[in-house]
């Protein structure tokens, strides 16, 4: 009995608790799930709001815009612009539930101003960043490319490269930065529509450290500045690369990552090309590159070398196929990796990261 009377008294203290917490301020949604299973929800994951008095402000991640409205809260319920904006479900100092039509539940977490920030990176500056968090490290270079799916917003493209001893694993993303009101969010997603948002804690040389938001980890995450070569370097490595036709000497390795189906007219790389060493490239000083399968042209276009040095980017590069690993460069051979996907049978393909062992004719 005394264990039952405990309990109720320290969840009635716990709730007087998260009544008296203030909401004033920004809060950003990191997770949406159905209360019922059974009921379909919209997520609304990077959706911002703000409390001031009698104030109500809404904004997202992914769009400059600002907007406001008036607010009224009666018995924990939200209104604006006397419509039901949502019912406040719990409250505390690091995070808020709010439901929404009875059927999908919100977590928002606090956007803190505390922070001193000091200055901003121009994100415009630099493409090349190492993501870095636990014993994790991911490239991400930041394009300024509207988003495919969303051209009318402030989201931009991202090729984000999970890097592993033996290969790489690269998607296309999507990412933006938000700045408002001295609060700085860095934004990512995993899968694509998978938000991962991270308020920034500080700047400092070429190094941006986040706090997350979505996963609620403690330990420091950190976005740093990749270092560009000399122009010099960057000379050598060109006259190195270009002038010559790099045959496949040997198949080092390759990684099976996704398979799946594709249309008829689609064309891909034979995996017995890649299996019997067959796959060749030129690279010329005017900057235009071919891949060949024997004495086959199945791929042409432009090249560029990036900053760091570490990559060859082929055409635009917003495509992860349009990115080649310099691994190792040696007098007479170069050792590479890259992603491409590779016909089986039917319509049927495989996509592969493989490194190869490039001679030079």
């Amino acid at each position: 009995m005394k264990i039952i009377l405990t309990l109720i008294l320290l969840a009635l203290g716990m709730a007087s608790y998260a009544q008296s917490v203030d909401m004033e301020g920004y809060w950003v949604a990191v997770k949406s799930k159905p209360i019922k299973s059974k009921w379909p929800i919209s997520p609304m994951d990077g959706l911002i709001i703000g409390f001031k008095k009698n104030q109500f402000e809404m904004s997202h991640v992914y769009i400059d815009s600002i907007f406001h409205f008036p607010l009224e809260i009666k018995k924990k319920k939200i209104f604006i612009r006397d419509s039901l904006f949502g019912k406040l479900k719990y409250l505390d100092s690091d995070s808020m539930l709010i439901d929404f039509d009875k059927r999908m539940r919100v977590k928002f977490k606090p956007l803190v101003k505390g922070f001193s920030i000091g200055r901003s990176l121009d994100f415009k500056d630099c493409t090349d960043w190492s993501f870095l968090y636990d014993d994790h490290v991911q490239k991400l270079t930041l394009l300024q490319k509207s988003w495919m799916f969303s051209p009318n917003t402030s989201t931009k493209l991202c090729i984000a490269q999970l890097l592993r001893s033996n290969y790489n694993i690269i998607n296309v993303e999507k990412w933006n930065v938000k700045e408002f009101n001295n609060i700085h969010l860095f934004i990512k997603s995993t899968g694509q529509f998978d938000n991962e948002i991270y308020q920034v804690k500080a700047y400092r040389g070429d190094t941006v450290v986040l706090k997350d938001l979505t996963y609620c980890d403690t330990s420091e995450v950190r976005l740093v500045k990749e270092k560009s070569i000399s122009q010099n370097e960057r000379e050598r490595i060109i006259r190195k690369l270009h002038k010559k036709k790099w045959n496949t000497n040997y198949l080092a390795s390759k990684t099976s990552l996704i398979g799946g189906f594709y249309a008829m007219d689609t064309t891909l790389l034979k995996k017995e090309s890649l299996e019997n060493n067959r796959l060749s490239f030129v690279f010329t000083d005017s900057f235009t590159y071919k891949l060949y399968e024997d004495d086959a042209v199945v791929r042409s276009g432009n090249w560029r070398l990036s900053n760091n040095g570490a990559q060859i980017i082929l055409d635009a590069g917003y495509m992860p196929y349009d990115y080649i690993d310099l691994i190792k460069i040696q007098p007479d051979t170069i050792i590479i990796g890259k992603v491409d996907d590779f016909h089986v049978d039917g319509n049927s393909f495989i996509e592969y990261y493989y490194r190869l062992r490039l001679k030079k004719e």
